[in-house]
């Protein structure tokens, strides 16, 4: 049998269109064997052989033994169409020994010129999809460097051998920019290193414009305030002493109070916006005489004297609030009982020893909490 030229170009291509369903794809070129001589690729994923099989996702084939086919597969166009690939792959070798004398079967002979030519078909449509140089080129060589030499890089042709080559691919870029004289013209250059090219730019520093216009002569300003005092004149000459008057009453010194070892107030101290501070780290000490307290807020405020505190008040319970360390957020309060609740004077005493605070809602039964009381 003699291969036409139309079917033995061994590969086809087909375009099912978005949404649409086909089944039927026709196999213009020759084959052999349905199961071993044909590639069938749908968007790119091959397809499994399968004699029988209904699942879509498989294929079956019709026709071949030295003629055209049929394969048949379930395809649906995706967004866009899909597209199915058919190629011829037959595998390189001989179904007939032929032997060295007497007759032979012609028919087998022409099925192994026609399986020789399908092979060399093959091979040619490989071939023709591959890198390679065209006839009118001069020579070079399109053999792959070394692994180790082409590792982490790109194919390239040398500049002028022709020759495939690594070579780095860019992976990284930086800038520098220098400030030129005015008048100079731009400059840009680029360089690489390794896998970062460098981008250098030369910038001219523009001409200084011209100068503006004299503005308006603003308003006259208000008049500013009165200059300081001048100096004082000389002091003349110190008359005669006159006779020494009686010891008065002991007034305000209205200077600076440091001079005065034991100075006294004529009354309420205001301090106004100030405060009372001290330096260099020096305690304020605040010592009353004798029975004396330091009272704070009035008669009805806190009294503090040798070790003890009195927390007075106006007409409601006093107490004291311990805050906690975070912004102060929250805080424990210990008041006093109110007045119905008192039958005299009380006094809590701590205990000697750390722990912790109990509240009687805390203790497991009333045995154990008076055990406590009584220590």
């Amino acid at each position: 049998m003699t291969i036409a030229l139309s079917a033995n170009t061994p590969r086809v291509s087909y375009t099912v269109s978005q949404g649409a369903t086909q089944t039927s794809f026709a196999v213009p070129f020759v084959f052999f064997t349905g199961s071993t001589d044909l590639n069938v690729f749908v968007d790119g994923t091959e397809r499994t052989f399968d004699a029988s099989t209904s699942n879509t996702s498989l294929y079956t084939v019709s026709g071949g033994s030295g003629s055209t086919g049929t394969v048949t597969t379930s395809v649906t166009g995706a967004t866009g169409g899909s597209t199915v690939v058919i190629t011829r792959d037959i595998p390189l070798s001989r179904t007939t020994d032929f032997p060295s004398s007497g007759a032979f079967e012609i028919s087998k002979l022409n099925t192994e010129l026609d399986t020789l030519i399908t092979m060399i078909s093959d091979s040619q449509d490989e071939n023709s999809r591959a890198v390679r140089l065209l006839d009118n080129d001069s020579t070079a060589t399109l053999t792959l460097p070394l692994k180790a030499d082409r590792a982490g890089k790109i194919l390239g042709f040398n500049s002028s051998s022709g020759n495939a080559e690594a070579v780095n691919h860019i992976t990284t870029a930086a800038v520098t920019v220098s400030t030129l004289s005015t008048g100079a013209s731009a400059t840009a250059s680029v360089s690489q290193s390794g896998n970062t090219a460098t981008f250098a730019l030369g910038i001219p520093t523009g001409p200084a414009g011209a100068t503006g216009a004299t503005g308006a002569t603003g308003a006259t300003g208000a008049t500013g305030s009165q200059g300081p005092t001048g100096p004082q004149g000389a002091t003349g000459p110190q008359g005669a002493t006159g006779a020494a008057g009686a010891d008065g009453a002991d007034g305000a010194d209205g200077g600076d109070l440091s001079t005065d070892s034991s100075p006294q107030l004529g009354g309420d101290l205001d301090v106004v916006t100030h405060s009372i501070v001290s330096t260099s780290n020096r305690n304020i000490a605040l010592t009353p005489n004798g029975s004396g307290v330091v009272r704070i807020d009035g008669s009805s405020g806190v009294d503090i004297s040798q070790g003890a505190i009195s927390i007075k008040n106006g007409g409601s319970q006093s107490y004291i609030r311990l805050y906690c360390e975070s912004s102060n957020a929250h805080y424990v309060q210990l008041q006093a009982p109110a007045h119905a609740d008192f039958s005299g004077n009380i006094t809590v005493t701590l205990p000697n020893t750390t722990g912790t605070v109990a509240l009687t809602t805390d203790i497991a039964d009333e045995a154990t909490a008076l055990a406590i009381a009584l220590g």
